[in-house]
């Protein structure tokens, strides 16, 4: 089954989402389920928390095209850790 929450994070703290993210969602329990989650929050980009297939980035292009890319499709070697610093400087727009 697929559960789709869209900005999970308006209605609960950055703690206790983290939380139910590592206990519920990755869980080795959760072998059939798929979570659909969309976010604002840029502690999420976060490659302690999920594998970089699991980060998406959606954008809108100018002719109202959807870009989805995984952080995988990125080039990043050193600076994985630092994911949440490299949106604010506009990585991901390619």
């Amino acid at each position: 089954k697929t559960l789709v929450v869209d900005e999970l994070d308006s209605s609960i703290g950055t703690k206790a989402l983290i939380r139910l993210f590592n206990q519920f969602i990755n869980s080795s329990l959760n072998v059939k389920g798929q979570f659909i989650i969309t976010s604002h929050n840029l502690r999420l980009l976060n490659l302690d928390l999920f594998h970089p297939s699991q980060l998406i980035i959606v954008k809108k292009g100018k002719e109202l095209f959807t870009k989805i890319n995984t952080i995988d499709d990125y080039d990043f070697r050193k600076e994985r850790k630092l994911l949440d610093e490299l949106y604010l400087k506009g990585a991901f727009e390619a």
